[in-house]
């Protein structure tokens, strides 16, 4: 959070609101209580009562780095393409960048293996690969991004994959790797890890097309 920002916005530093909400005796409170607190007691809108909240919560270490306040995690992972947008969607969506999109984390198979028919566009994968991530498109918007719910075989639940590309220049691209709702901290690790090797070896592809990338 930026700290100009949040005094621009709500009037305090983000250690004045720390020692409001301690003063107020919310200091143990839940995150409900203290976001309804900073909205209803102290006039702050609900956004600002939310990231206030959030960010206390991190300073007494209920919260840590990517935790959101549902408990689970997100991370953000971009990597600057030195290829235009559409030449990066391509390979997207070919046979090799799905398998890239739907591959285990912690395997180093090549991209480019065999996917089933239910994996083979990106505008409508649902089903599982071959190491047992589960995939489903949600959104899909050509050229620009797909969203899809992603679970890895260990996990509850699945997660929520965004895929972005930003054009930059017309032989640039920023490729950004959005998930969230992560169930813990290692996998947040792992994800964060994963997103940027997948970024990398994409951009090797592009830069040696001849190359598997790893």
């Amino acid at each position: 959070m930026n700290e100009q920002t949040l005094a621009k916005a709500t009037g305090r530093s983000k250690s004045e609101w720390f020692e409001i909400i301690r003063g107020a005796g919310k200091g143990d409170a839940s995150h409900r209580e203290i976001a309804d607190y900073l909205h209803k007691a102290q006039d702050v809108s609900s956004w600002w009562a939310q990231e206030i909240t959030v960010e206390y919560e991190k300073h007494i270490g209920r919260r840590v780095l990517g935790q959101t306040q549902d408990g689970l995690f997100q991370i953000g992972v971009s990597k600057t393409i030195m290829a235009p947008a559409d030449t990066v969607w391509n390979l997207l969506q070919s046979a090799r960048g799905i398998s890239l999109i739907t591959e285990d984390p912690d395997t180093d198979s090549p991209p480019g293996q065999p996917v089933s028919d239910s994996l083979k566009t990106l505008n409508a994968l649902d089903g599982t690969g071959l190491t047992g991530i589960r995939v489903a498109t949600t959104t899909f918007e050509a050229g620009s991004h797909v969203r899809m719910r992603w679970q890895h075989p260990e996990w509850p639940a699945h997660s929520i994959l965004q895929i972005r590309l930003t054009p930059k220049s017309e032989t640039k691209t920023t490729l950004s790797f959005h998930q969230e709702k992560l169930p813990s901290r290692d996998a947040r690790d792992r994800m964060q890890l994963h997103w940027r090797r997948v970024g990398q070896v994409i951009s090797e592809m592009l830069a040696n097309p001849n190359s598997t990338g790893r």
